[in-house]
């Protein structure tokens, strides 16, 4: 069958037709940008996305090849808040296929057969960090829109981020009823992953007594707790900050922390998004940790 390549079209338009840019790396560094063969209907042909990952070498780091630099629009536009959750969009919204179609994929890399992940270097809210979006194939015999001899990736979990290399070991001095200031002393992402309050609002509302629009000032209550996940390179520290009032500073309620990277997957079950150690930021490992 003689290969198609399509242009890229908008986000919005992934429904009729999608384009796939990847950047893949030749063992001496980076190359030219290549296109995935995609079927008519969009998909990527079975096999061909872990081959151009399998071509990457091992030796090559994201710091290296990553180039772009966003900001924290790319967050607002892929549904992804300040802390990574993965706000509720349609499953095709959230492809890999439609990601890359409008920010680039510039590293890739395997976690193992079923789960890969994309590195992002952005400016979020003025703080420099890695962005790990991790992405896992549909499984063809649980989802019927899968056609044979193609396949499908879609985000799961979370979106995870870093700004440099950090251990357990370095939030030792973290304890229930430390200020927020302190971890992001260790971390400066705490200060990222903290929600914003919002701002009073005016609200229109029909009065049947009057029958007449009128407006009245709404104030939402303010955020007096919140999750947030710091990746380590030997696991996941997960801290919950609370306060009393909106007048008070934050402090930490609650920590947890697992070596097993796991997070809940597509199909409701546990699923490790441990990356390769040589993905952290100014990483200089280049050894290969990931799954077979």
């Amino acid at each position: 069958m003689k290969k198609r390549y399509k242009r890229m079209i908008p986000f919005m338009c992934i429904l009729v037709s999608l384009s796939l840019v990847f950047v893949v790396y030749a063992a001496n560094g980076f190359s030219p940008i290549k296109k995935l063969f995609i079927n008519e209907d969009g998909y990527v042909m079975e096999g061909s996305l872990m081959e151009q990952i399998e071509r990457a070498s091992r030796s090559q780091s994201a710091d290296k090849l990553i180039t772009t630099t966003y900001d924290e629009n790319m967050l607002e536009y892929l549904a992804i808040s300040p802390a990574g959750e993965l706000y509720n969009l349609n499953r095709i919204s959230r492809s890999l296929y439609a990601t890359n179609a409008y920010y680039p994929v510039e590293y890739l890399q395997k976690i193992n057969s079923e789960l890969i992940y994309a590195v992002y270097r952005i400016s979020s809210y003025g703080q420099p960090c890695y962005m790990y979006c991790f992405f896992q194939k549909i499984d063809h015999e649980k989802d019927a829109m899968v056609q044979d001899e193609t396949e499908i990736w879609w985000m799961t979990g979370r979106a995870m981020f870093s700004c440099k290399e950090l251990s357990h070991k370095d939030f030792e001095t973290i304890q229930v009823g430390s200020a927020l200031q302190e971890v992001a002393e260790i971390d400066p992402m705490a200060i990222v992953y903290r929600p914003q309050d919002e701002e009073p609002y005016l609200n229109q509302r029909y009065d049947e007594e009057t029958e007449q629009y009128v407006e009245e000032l709404i104030t939402p209550p303010p955020t007096l707790s919140y999750e947030a996940y710091h990746y380590l390179t030997d696991g996941i520290l997960q801290i919950t900050y609370s306060r009393n009032s909106e007048n008070e500073e934050y402090t930490v309620s609650n920590i947890q922390y697992s070596d097993s990277y796991e997070m809940i997957g597509i199909y409701e079950e546990n699923i490790s998004i441990r990356i390769q150690s040589k993905d952290f930021p100014n990483s200089e490992k280049d050894e290969d940790v990931s799954a077979s």
